[in-house]
């Protein structure tokens, strides 16, 4: 019963960045991170209060020890 699209295809890199990319990925925009999406399945780790608080490449595992931990405090 949502009355917002769920998946739709979106821009991440180049001129017109989607605003959620945009804010993932600019420390102006977030106050915290600089990063770069390479390719599908990056990573964003946001804490509780909405903070991004870590990237982690595409070849990262979603079961790597510092997501599985982080996950876990």
């Amino acid at each position: 019963s949502i009355t917002f699209p769920v998946m739709e295809k979106i821009t991440i890199k180049g001129d017109i960045v989607h605003p959620i990319y945009k804010w993932l990925t600019s420390s102006d925009e977030n106050g915290v991170l600089e990063s770069k999406v390479t390719w599908n399945y990056q990573k964003f780790l946001i804490d509780e209060n909405g903070q991004v608080v870590d990237s982690f490449s595409p070849i990262s595992s979603p079961k790597s020890t510092r997501i599985i931990e982080w996950l876990m405090e």
